[in-house]
């Protein structure tokens, strides 16, 4: 009896030590900094962002141009992304004849800002940027705004997650958003995509026809991915090259119906469907051929 307890408390032991082991030794994600406040004069050196009207001095650079535009990117960071690779979500371009909205997953959705939004937004640009700590940033994920001088320019500025500056131009990026989707929810509202094609749906993995159906009047869903889901389709092409990652069929849209072509390994296509939220026979088609 005594030798049993003695073996039973030794295995208890080695199983509390192993436990302690992967636990100290467990990955751990990598300390995510949030992405700091930083001004960068034209052809200078670059300087800390001043805490009140901290974009105010990129107006006063960017008006020394003959010609000039301002690009305001609605980012997002994740503790799983380092910033190169933090995805941008939306964009507004402004110059001396207004201001233009875009969508960046699916960059056909544009819309010119009202001179209300304008005004809205300039006057964000006089907001202080300094870090307020009493603003939640959701733990593992957050918004941020980056500038740059010009359409294609590089990021010149990058402003806190927590700041008046961001809550402000963020509002303002949900609100472009939210009038885009009330402009064309009336004209998404019927609609059907029919596809064919092959994938490697078989019990072993093999290549085998399949086809779908997502139809409009068999989904629930609401506005906004009725409208993603009709802008991305109706950018599709009406033909491909034929092979295994291609899918043919029709897109009918109030009626009206039109060839499409998609290709089904391509990843701006996989990004965007990911994001509409209406199409999981298709994400699901593409990621098994892509297995």
């Amino acid at each position: 009896m005594t030798t049993r307890l003695i073996v039973i408390a030794a295995c208890v032991g080695v199983i509390i030590a192993a436990i302690t082991i992967v636990a100290v030794h467990w990955p751990k994600l990598p300390a995510r900094t949030l992405p700091t406040n930083i001004y960068v004069p034209m052809g200078g050196q670059a300087v800390e962002v001043p805490a009140k009207g901290c974009l105010v001095p990129i107006l006063g650079e960017i008006q020394k141009r003959p010609n000039w535009a301002i690009r305001i990117d609605d980012m997002r960071w994740t503790d799983y992304t380092d910033t190169p690779n933090d995805p941008r979500h939306a964009s507004i371009v402004v110059d001396a004849s207004g201001g233009t909205w875009r969508d960046d997953r699916l960059p056909q959705q544009t819309l010119p800002l009202t001179d209300a939004e304008l005004r809205d937004l300039m006057a964000a640009f006089a907001l202080g940027c300094e870090t307020d700590e009493t603003i939640s940033n959701h733990g593992y994920e957050g918004r941020y705004i980056t500038v740059a001088y010009g359409k294609t320019e590089p990021t010149a500025a990058r402003l806190d997650s927590n700041s008046p500056v961001v809550l402000q131009i963020g509002a303002l990026f949900d609100s472009l958003r939210g009038r885009y989707i009330d402009n064309r929810m009336d004209a998404t509202k019927q609609f059907a995509l029919k596809l064919s094609g092959t994938w490697r749906g078989g019990p072993h993995g093999e290549w085998t026809k399949h086809a779908i159906v997502i139809d409009s009047t068999t989904y629930e869903v609401d506005a906004s991915a009725a409208v993603n889901f009709v802008d991305w389709a109706m950018a599709q092409p009406t033909t491909l090259p034929k092979g295994r990652m291609v899918a043919t069929g029709t897109f009918t849209l109030d009626g009206t119906s039109r060839p499409i072509a998609v290709q089904l390994d391509a990843d701006d296509t996989e990004r965007a469907i990911e994001q509409i939220g209406i199409a999981e026979e298709l994400r699901r088609w593409m990621s098994t051929n892509r297995q």
